[in-house]
């Protein structure tokens, strides 16, 4: 039996000889030196995904990850933060302290709801952090400090809000009180980090140096734009604010406000600032005439104020059909459509908008060898206001999916027509089929159901929270015929249609 001997005990010229064959891969194909076992051991050390956003920090850290001859080559996934540093936010420190107090607000509302342990969690899971094993009474004592201190940063923020007297002019950190002090300092960081950000954007190097790094990378997999909300890329440390007395469990609620800010802003800066579109239509269409075909790709966004911005020409379209040319999966997620608080007509989404954001749905899911499709938009549309588009509109309909197997269709408004279309070009290869939250905007919904009876390989469907068609309001929905039945009968299980009233007679 072979003795067990630890790896650096061998001699140097037998580790030599063998490393120095390394690049003649069809050799090692064929030996059995580098084992299962060893290649185990090895992979927790192997980095396999990548992060980058807009600052030379993050892609200067990408780019060496790129050129590294290993790290190159086990890297897979790849997510490209779209949220950005508000020019708005960092020259005007009114607009910033407003914003600010909002964040602070939402924070401490959402830790008073589940705890401050729980939140602490999953912001270290935002964070891309290991979370601490659970303990009840880590638990209990986090939650006893941290009501302390959210009680001092109720009266702060809510009860006297000390963050608006700093947006005044002539406000000086001299008259200001710890609290003050810490948001000014952020503010002056912010500032900071947003100048880095426009110094990186300009002549759209960016576009290039992120291209230039995926580009280097062979076994690139998934790709994920994301337009995330609070991620906190360093925490403020109390030697950062050594005169201020503040720890660590205090500064840490401030983190949020040198949070970069999504593409739908907030509503105190939803009208005012510029999202960075170039990440989407230019990125997307320079990835794909950079070669990079990856298999999965997620766009997760949040929609501008105006949606016109967005709006991909045609060479753009062309270079992400490119991009999405390999694609088996492809997911959109388009949140943040609400504009105000309040206010229905202001929340509206006209045609010319959402066509502007069709301009990249289509090329996006012109993919032919998709097999999972999924496209969600939240919450559209606002307060129950009619659709202006439908999914002939969103999907390119007219190119069928030779391998489309699952189709997921989440807050999406359909025409009887559409429908018709979709199961025409699709009803020999959908087996999975979910539409919730959907409105139909022409045509009954004992139609619909016998249009989507049509799919001939379905196992699983679902059509729930139905409105529009023959619902009486746009704010009704079928409550009275239970799911499972209407589901039941597109499955082919029953031939009564639970949509059409039984004759009495």
């Amino acid at each position: 039996m072979a003795l067990k001997q630890n790896i650096e005990s061998l001699p140097m010229e037998v580790l030599r000889g063998v490393f120095s064959q390394m690049g003649d891969k069809e050799s090692i194909k064929q030996s059995r030196l580098v084992s299962r076992t060893f290649n185990d051991a090895a992979a927790p050390y192997l980095i396999d995904e990548a992060h980058v956003r807009v600052t030379s920090k993050s892609l200067s850290r990408l780019e060496e990850l790129c050129d590294h001859d290993i790290f190159s080559k086990s890297i897979t996934d790849v997510t490209i933060l779209l949220s950005q540093y508000d020019v708005g936010m960092a020259a005007d420190r009114s607009l910033f302290m407003q914003d600010c107090n909002g964040r602070l607000l939402r924070n401490m509302e959402m830790r008073e709801r589940m705890g401050a342990y729980k939140w602490r969690r999953i912001v270290a899971g935002r964070c891309g952090k290991r979370n601490p094993p659970f303990s009840y009474e880590d638990k209990n004592r986090e939650e006893d400090l941290q009501r302390e201190i959210e009680q001092q940063l109720w009266k702060l923020v809510y009860s006297n809000p000390v963050l608006l007297m700093v947006s005044e002019e002539d406000f000086q950190e001299e008259e200001a009180d710890p609290f003050q002090k810490v948001a000014m300092r952020i503010h002056t960081r912010y500032k900071e980090r947003c100048d880095d950000q426009e110094r990186v954007r300009r002549g759209n190097s960016h576009v290039d140096r992120i291209c230039s790094a995926l580009a280097k990378l062979p076994n690139l997999c998934n790709l994920l734009l994301h337009d995330p909300y609070l991620v906190v890329d360093d925490e403020l440390q109390a030697s950062d604010f050594p005169d201020l007395g503040y720890d660590r469990r205090m500064l840490e609620h401030f983190d949020c406000m040198l949070s970069p800010s999504r593409w739908c802003g907030s509503f105190t800066t939803n009208s005012t600032i510029v999202p960075p579109v170039e990440m989407l239509g230019e990125l997307c269409a320079r990835l794909g005439r950079s070669q990079i075909k990856p298999r999965s790709v997620c766009v997760k966004l949040n929609a501008p104020a105006d949606l016109r911005r967005i709006t991909l020409s045609e060479d753009q379209q062309a270079g992400l059909k490119l991009l999405m040319s390999k694609a088996t999966y492809a997911r959109l997620d388009v949140d943040g459509w609400e504009r105000t608080r309040d206010g229905m007509g202001e929340n509206d989404r006209p045609r010319d908008e959402m066509l502007a954001l069709c301009s990249f749905t289509k090329p996006f899911f012109t993919a032919p060898k998709l097999e999972k499709l999924k496209i969600v938009f939240p919450t559209y549309t606002y307060h129950f206001n009619p659709p202006e588009v439908g999914i002939s509109d969103i999907l390119p309909l007219e190119s069928p999916w030779q391998h489309l197997d699952t189709l997921t269709l989440l807050y999406q408004p359909a025409k009887l027509e559409d429908l018709s279309a979709l199961v025409a070009n699709q009803g020999n290869t959908i087996t999975n089929f979910r539409w919730d939250h959907t409105w139909l905007l022409t045509g009954r919904w004992d139609e619909a159901v016998e249009v989507l009876r049509g799919f001939r390989k379905l196992s699983k469907v679902s059509v729930d929270y139905p409105k529009g068609g023959c619902c009486k309001s746009p704010s009704s929905r079928i409550f009275k015929t239970p799911h499972e039945e209407i589901c039941r009968y597109i499955l082919k299980e029953t031939d009564v249609n639970p949509l059409i009233p039984e004759d009495t007679s």
